[in-house]
């Protein structure tokens, strides 16, 4: 039997708010996410952004902003990404805009791979079940004298100290 080392990688939820762009005679528009460690720092985020957006246009509505759209959910990322997030919280930022988010390396690839690694171990143990299979058909093929002959009749739920001194006669 052999025992094969896998590397478990990790995965931290984190917090997706999706955002929206809303342009004056154009509409409104998907326009990425921002990616936060926790509930609270998504809504410090967004009231830091609208803070920000009212000193820049004098407390206007401009031709053109993004907005949060629908309700932030949760998503598992990679270790690299959630220690970003850490990374910028010590600095007082409560998240960061992220366009697209094939580049977070979300749940579904990091699932992909441990399918992968499960589908590798699962046709090492099919393996070793097709070779016992073969090994038990060819012993039941065997007669009693052949069997004898090769030694293969011991009896295996005798203690090893008895097992020691038994022969076949």
């Amino acid at each position: 039997m052999t025992t094969e080392k896998r590397k478990v990688e990790r995965t931290y939820a984190i917090v997706v708010q999706d955002w929206e762009e809303s342009e004056r005679g154009w509409g409104v528009r998907p326009d990425g996410h921002s990616l936060h460690l926790s509930v609270d720092d998504s809504v410090k985020f967004i009231n830091n952004y609208w803070v920000e957006n009212h000193k820049r246009h004098g407390g206007g509505v401009p031709d053109e902003y993004s907005r949060p759209s629908g309700s932030p959910k949760l998503m598992d990322v990679n270790e690299k990404t959630y220690k970003m997030l850490v990374a910028l919280r010590k600095k007082g930022n409560h998240g960061c805009f992220q366009y697209n988010l094939a580049d977070v390396e979300p749940l579904s690839k990091i699932q992909a791979r441990a399918a992968e690694a499960k589908a590798k171990s699962l046709a090492i143990e099919e393996k070793r079940q097709h070779k016992e299979t073969v090994k038990a058909m060819a012993l039941a093929k065997l007669t009693e004298e052949e069997k004898e002959v090769l030694g293969l009749n011991k009896p295996k739920d005798l203690p090893r100290d008895v097992m020691r001194g038994w022969r076949s006669v």
